[in-house]
């Protein structure tokens, strides 16, 4: 009752939280304050009345000492309501996403590719096991000491937090806000939730410590008493009730004369009052205090009773005083009263003697077979020493965070293990295991862990696993010298060249050298010996069949040499299968296959990715189909699409802080951003965008340096867009790429230097016509003539643009001949041809609008009516209207996808799903979802 005193505006935010749950939509409460100001009774609380309201309550609480245990939180929180489910309720609740929760719940693993479970993958099951939770009944989710969560469980209530718009959901967590292990990026992104709403209890007031005083002490209360109370707790409600317990205890009265021995205990002296009381209860009762402090949660009368040396019988009394003594809970499982109080008793114990206690507590439970990372828990708490058996059990945790989706927990069990491993007892396998956990998470030290794993492991097949992930580290952070070395070193080892594991190198060596000038000459001069390894290996020849394919497409080889290499690399749908739409070889299968305008064959293909990234619930996954979609899209004219999709995969690689995918799919949208009428926005996101070294000279780095150029020049910044432009060429050159399809860098450059240097623009010009005729591909020669055609004047520049529509008039790249109407017809209208360039201008201005190509549209319009046609109104309602996410919403809609498929489908939120039908059905004009399809097919 007194610790609930002065609370009246906290219980009505929780009053309003769960009234707002039951009702259907979720909001979040986080209760901070120090140690005792009377956050755990406000948890208790929301839980009671939360009951009352006839909500499902699901309460947890983090601990100081199981901080490493991997999800621990979430198990406590989401295990025991899944488990309460009759069988038939437990198969609802676990189906579609939330069925990738099982790794984190030890149910059966949804997963088939073999290998860890994705984080992300995990963090989306689990979000979906809570929701089809609420579904059944309105949930409130309440976390006491949020401080003390393991970092996979902090990561799930941030995710959470962002989701529960829309959902009857409450979720009601306390932070202890002096703790230094306060969850900071993870808090941060929880306050600034617009659905949360912080709670900062204030200390007691002078007259809230009077009455506390008054109602527990006997007698007339002397004010100098209340103030001594007051000064000595600084009106914290647990410290006031410790104090006051205590005084009455000692017989005193709230007479004057005790202000003395008050002043004299001080806020500190009342937190040891614990240890004052524990002290004169006896040897055995000190034992059991310390036993419960050091198991914490998992303490129990039977392990207490092993762990300390003393049998059961004795046990009960040495409980019983701890009880009186107000150190244990009365009843139920062992605990202390408070936070606190633990914290007295656990931090009295003697450096040495608590490690002691620590060891022997994990040997306990591991004779009992425990979770593994409860073992370990008590492990980290010992101090670290070699022994063979501590490693194997620190292992064996490890393994068990990888299970669930934890790589960051595995990790840290790893680096203990390696502490724990005598240098000749196998610690080259423990360095492998953790550099491939540290490479999960991006962490920097997992270069030098996988280069030391590589130097040590006894097996030659062990060395060029650890290779792999070595490059693949290397790769990822632009250093494709060291990535080429560590590879080209680990073939070298392994020998023989037809070896499964060998190929894998083979390919990924080629692949890393392709794009960068320094080594693409290596590679050119290697390519016969690849294709002959490809052709002797055949299908296990995977990766290295798709990235010849890439070679193919990229320098104008043929499209029929590089679909035959795509389709023997995907080898039936098998790559993807084995590697998951996770893999580089799978993506640029996709590149590949645009590059020589087969954009059927790569929007199917990244519908498989992106298939396949659903049901494993993979981001990166889905984040690389997406992009990859969103290119298809740009190639094809589907701008709304490709906005959308392009869209979704920057949101989630930005969420996921999947940093080094961002400059590929910005990349992308700028492009149809510049397209769409947004040339500003996409300008002002890609200069925000740091190259990291040496990026700017490959592949990946000139596709971002030609979008920039581009937008540059569109913005003004001529000077600037011309150098990105020259240095884009200057490195696509360096690697040999001679389809102008891949880039088409020298019209673009020839159309912003043309005013000064009009010899040199026709000769980039000249150069992009002969490689398009030579590639063989109808939207890079449409590209070229138009360029030539713009670069001349009079009857020349006509024919040229009419030439350029005639090549595009049937080639996949709708906007492109889009553009080229609208060129044509501004030429036939500066030579006086205004009834003939009518014709055109319509035509261009039809399908930029039917692109979404806002700026080119706009163009046309001009054009059309400077030459006195009279151009059809732009429709503002009607499917015209739809944003690109809006439509790539109505798409899954009208296919018959309810809202929850399509929000588990787009990693969204049911809510989102729901507000944007909203606004489509009234841009529609319909009134329901059965509509749908025919308004969507309705003609412009």
């Amino acid at each position: 009752m007194g610790a609930l005193v002065e609370r009246a505006a906290e219980l009505a935010a929780i009053d309003a939280a769960l009234a707002r749950a039951v009702s259907g939509d979720g909001s979040i409460l986080l209760v901070e304050g120090e140690a005792g100001i009377g956050k755990t009774e406000l948890l208790h609380t929301a839980t009671v009345r939360a009951r009352d309201l006839g909500m499902q309550v699901i309460s947890s609480g983090g601990s100081e000492l199981e901080r490493e245990h991997a999800y621990g939180v979430v198990r406590q929180l989401l295990l025991p309501a899944y488990a309460a489910l009759p069988a038939e309720a437990q198969a609802e609740v676990l189906t579609g996403a939330a069925r990738l929760a099982g790794p984190v719940l030890g149910l059966e693993d949804g997963h088939k590719a073999g290998g860890a479970p994705d984080q992300g993958a995990v963090l989306h099951g689990l979000y979906w096991l809570a929701v089809n939770l609420a579904a059944r009944q309105p949930l409130l989710l309440s976390l006491d000491d949020w401080q003390w969560c393991d970092a996979p469980s902090i990561r799930f209530i941030a995710f959470m937090a962002r989701r529960l718009e829309g959902e009857p959901i409450a979720m009601v967590l306390s932070l202890r806000a002096e703790d230094s292990s306060a969850p900071g990026p993870a808090l941060a992104e929880v306050v600034g939730e617009g659905l949360t709403r912080v709670l900062r209890p204030r200390p007691l007031s002078l007259p809230a410590v009077g009455d506390l005083v008054a109602e527990s002490l006997p007698g007339p209360v002397d004010p100098a008493v209340v103030e001594a109370c007051f000064q000595a707790t600084g009106g914290v409600p647990f410290l006031v009730h410790e104090l006051v317990k205590a005084m009455r205890e000692d017989g005193l009265r709230p007479t004057a004369e005790v202000v003395a021995t008050i002043d004299r205990l001080g806020p500190q002296a009342v937190t040891r009052s614990t240890m004052l009381r524990l002290a004169p209860l006896g040897e055995i009762a000190v034992g059991v205090g310390r036993g419960v402090a050091v198991l914490g949660a998992r303490a129990t009368i039977r392990r207490v009773s092993r762990l300390i040396g003393v049998s059961e019988p004795e046990l009960i009394p040495a409980l019983d005083a701890l009880v009186s003594a107000r150190i244990l809970r009365a009843g139920g499982p062992l605990e202390f009263v408070h936070p606190l109080v633990r914290t007295s008793v656990y931090e009295d114990l003697p450096v040495y003697a608590r490690s002691d206690m620590h060891a022997r507590a994990a040997a306990l439970l591991a004779a009992e077979g425990a979770d593994p990372e409860e073992v370990a828990a008590h492990l980290l708490g010992a101090e670290p020493r070699e022994d063979p058996r501590h490693a194997d059990l620190l292992v064996r945790a490890a393994h068990s965070a990888l299970a669930r989706g934890a790589p960051d927990a595995a990790a840290v069990y790893l680096r203990h293990a390696l502490a724990a491993t005598p240098a000749r007892d196998g610690q080259a396998q423990l360095l492998y295991e953790l550099g491939c956990c540290e490479l999960a998470i991006r962490d920097p030290a997992c270069t030098a862990h996988l280069r030391a794993a590589m130097q040590t492991l006894p097996d030659r097949r062990a060395r060029a696993l650890a290779a792999l992930a070595l490059a693949d580290a290397l790769f990822y952070v632009a250093d494709l010298e060291g990535s080429r070395a560590v590879l080209h070193a680990a073939l070298a080892d392994l020998g023989a060249e037809d070896d499964d594991l060998a190929l894998r190198l083979e390919a990924m060596a080629a692949h890393a050298g392709y794009g960068d000038p320094r080594f693409n000459p290596e590679v050119q001069a290697d390519l016969p010996r690849l294709r002959h390894l490809a052709q002797r290996t055949g299908a296990r020849a995977r990766a290295l069949n798709v990235f010849l394919a890439l070679v193919d497409s990229t320098s104008g080889d043929g499209v029929d040499r590089t679909v035959a290499g795509v389709e023997r690399g995907l080898d039936g749908g098998r790559l993807l299968e084995l590697e998951t739409s996770d893999s580089i070889a799978v993506a640029v299968a996709v590149n590949a296959l645009v590059f020589v305008d087969e954009l059927d064959r790569a929007d199917a293909l990244a519908v498989a990715m992106l298939d396949d990234a659903r049901r494993r619930g993979l981001v990166l996954g889905f984040i690389a189909g997406s992009a990859h979609r969103g290119l298809v899209a740009l190639r094809t004219g589907a701008l709304a699409r490709a906005e959308a999709e392009t869209r979704a995969a920057l949101e989630l690689a930005q969420q996921h802080e999947l940093m080094f995918t961002i400059p590929f799919t910005l990349s992308y949208l700028g492009a149809v951003l510049h397209e769409r009428g947004n040339s500003a926005e996409a300008g002002a996101m890609l200069e925000q965008i740091p190259l990291p070294p040496g990026f700017d000279q490959t592949l990946a780095g000139a596709t971002f340096r030609q979008i920039r150029g581009r937008l540059r020049v569109a913005g003004g910044d001529r000077a600037h867009g011309v150098t990105d432009l020259r240095g884009a060429g200057a490195a696509l050159e360096a690697i040999a790429m001679r389809n102008p399809n891949v880039h088409s860098w020298r019209s673009e450059l020839a159309l912003a230097i043309v005013p000064e240097h009009g010899d040199e623009a026709r000769g980039l010009v000249e150069q992009e016509l002969e490689d398009a005729r030579r590639a063989g591909s109808s939207r890079a020669l449409g590209i070229a003539l138009r360029a030539s055609g713009l670069i001349k004047t009079g009857e020349d520049a006509v024919a040229e643009l009419g030439e350029a529509v005639a090549v595009l008039e049937h080639s996949p790249a709708r906007l492109e001949y889009a553009r080229a109407l609208t060129d044509l017809g501004a030429a036939l209208r500066r030579a006086n041809a205004r009834k003939s360039a009518r014709e055109p201008l319509r035509h261009g201005l039809e399908l930029a609008t039917r692109c979404d190509a806002a700026a080119l549209a706009d163009r046309a319009r001009r054009e059309l009516i400077a030459c006195g046609g009279r151009p059809r109104r732009t429709m503002i309602t009607g499917r015209d209207a739809l944003t690109p996410s809006e439509q790539r919403i109505a798409e899954y809609a009208a296919r018959g996808d309810s809202n929850r498929d399509i929000a588990q489908a787009l990693f969204i939120t049911p809510k989102t799903v729901e507000n944007h039908l909203g606004r489509i059905y009234k841009k529609l004009a319909i009134s329901s979802r059965d509509r749908l399809p025919d308004a969507l097919s309705a003609q412009r």
